[in-house]
């Protein structure tokens, strides 16, 4: 996945993107808040469908939106309060670049999801999360093979309201690698 992601990094670089190194800090917070947030969310849109219907949902599911039965309402209302500290994380990056890059996923593209509860299950979104839980435009685009017959992920994401932006990199990166 690594050079895979470092082979398209390179593509841009020779397009005449410029690659820098940059921190958000508060990607710490990323994992917790986020896991809280949809656990709580879920379970408050299917509390009445899984009282009745329960036995209809997939175990997995089920067993991730029960868990959303414990988050006290001050657990959540922190997540939300670390929401809004990553998205303003990234917004400060983004005074600094236009674009992040970076991997789609830590693995290849598996022949199905990987189970919750499994390492690849618990990693599955960790290059995702970060986005969904700030709330800004990322895209995922094939950047090679990694193994065999499975693509590897070129993740982009930009600042929020820059879909437009980050789509018209994802197509010129599409464009440079044909």
């Amino acid at each position: 996945m690594r050079a895979r992601v470092d082979e398209a990094l390179a593509r841009l670089v020779g397009a005449g993107f410029v690659v820098v190194d940059v921190d958000v800090p508060e990607l710490d917070l990323v994992d917790h808040a986020l896991g809280t947030i949809i656990v709580k969310e879920a379970y408050d849109v299917h509390r009445e469908l899984l009282e009745a219907e329960g036995e209809k949902y997939g175990s997995g599911t089920r067993h991730l939106i029960e868990a959303g039965r414990a988050v006290s309402s001050g657990a959540y209302e922190q997540a939300r309060a670390d929401q809004t500290r990553v998205a303003a994380g990234f917004a400060r990056v983004f005074e600094q670049v236009d674009v992040l890059a970076g991997p789609t996923v830590a693995y290849p593209a598996p022949h199905e999801d990987p189970p919750v509860g499994t390492p690849q299950g618990d990693v599955e979104g960790r290059f995702t999360g970060p986005y969904n839980l700030a709330g800004i435009p990322a895209v995922s685009i094939p950047c090679g093979i990694a193994e065999g017959t499975l693509p590897a992920g070129l993740q982009l994401a930009a600042a929020a309201g820059a879909d437009a932006f980050v789509l018209s990199v994802a197509a010129e990166y599409e464009r440079l690698a044909r």
